[in-house]
């Protein structure tokens, strides 16, 4: 259950973000607010940070009272990033293996999951069809095309 006052995934990690604490994460695109970097090569002080603060986010750690475990922050952390069906990671800009491996993550439009949700019961629904195909216009005119980095 949610706790009153505790924000979603996606709007704390755009708030971590835009806060410039976390050194290795950071927007690559800050206009179209799309793009973010997540760096590796890990280093407890300097990386798991993010994880830590998200841990304390969700109540999974509690500073003085838990053990720190590093590596179950960064696995929760991936787990929920990657159930978010808005952001996803371009595996083709990614680098993973290595001391200077990274990854980048692409934030997909508000606008965007809304028309995630309605694809999902658009199928349930009759006479979907137009509906289903003005959306998917909207789609393409929200997102455009992707910039290359």
């Amino acid at each position: 259950m949610q706790q009153q006052g505790r924000l979603r995934l996606r709007a704390w990690l755009e708030k971590q973000i835009h806060s410039g604490d976390y050194p290795g994460v950071r927007w690559l695109d800050r206009g179209e607010k799309g793009h973010f970097f997540s760096r590796h090569g890990w280093s407890i002080d300097r990386d798991a940070t993010l994880f830590r603060s998200w841990a304390i986010h969700t109540g999974r750690y509690q500073p003085g009272k838990d053990k720190p475990d590093p590596k179950t922050w960064k696995a929760n952390f991936r787990c929920a990033l990657n159930s978010l069906s808005d952001i996803c990671e371009l595996r083709e800009h990614s680098k993973k293996k290595g001391t200077n491996a990274y990854r980048v993550y692409r934030m997909l439009p508000n606008k965007t999951k809304l028309f995630l949700r309605y694809l999902h019961f658009a199928v349930f629904l009759p006479h979907s069809q137009e509906i289903l195909s003005f959306f998917i216009v909207s789609l393409f005119i929200v997102n455009g095309p992707t910039k290359q980095h």
